[in-house]
């Protein structure tokens, strides 16, 4: 009975970690700045200096959250005011200066949405 209950814990864990693979891109706008743009890896969370992606000395962590397919991000740089935010696939969101906008990965076999492609005239 415990062995049963190990692995529907370990198949839970391992479901989790695959719900909160993060995908897609990020794009990172500040005022007067040229954007930022993040390609989101096929992994659960992702660190990275933030003097690449918005100009400023400090670290953005982006993790993504089990079984919503939502993310939240964390901006940390020194002399500023700190920030998180949690943002869903498509979303945009104002963390800590930054506008953060998330481009959705579209899977090759998700029809588009909105599109007819039966009515399409070729």
């Amino acid at each position: 009975m415990v062995v049963v209950l190990i692995l529907l814990l370990l198949l839970a864990l391992c479901l989790g970690v695959i719900r909160a693979v993060l995908r897609g891109t990020l794009t990172l706008d500040r005022v007067g700045e040229p954007s930022g743009k993040v390609l989101l890896p096929a992994a659960p969370w992702k660190l990275l200096p933030a003097i690449d992606h918005i100009g400023v000395p400090g670290r953005i962590f982006i993790a993504g959250i089990p079984f919503t397919r939502r993310m939240h991000i964390w901006i940390r740089c020194p002399g500023r005011p700190s920030g998180d935010g949690t943002l869903r696939q498509g979303g945009r969101r104002y963390i800590s200066g930054v506008w953060v906008t998330h481009d959705a990965a579209v899977a090759e076999d998700d029809p588009l949405r909105g599109i007819d492609l039966g009515a399409a005239e070729l």
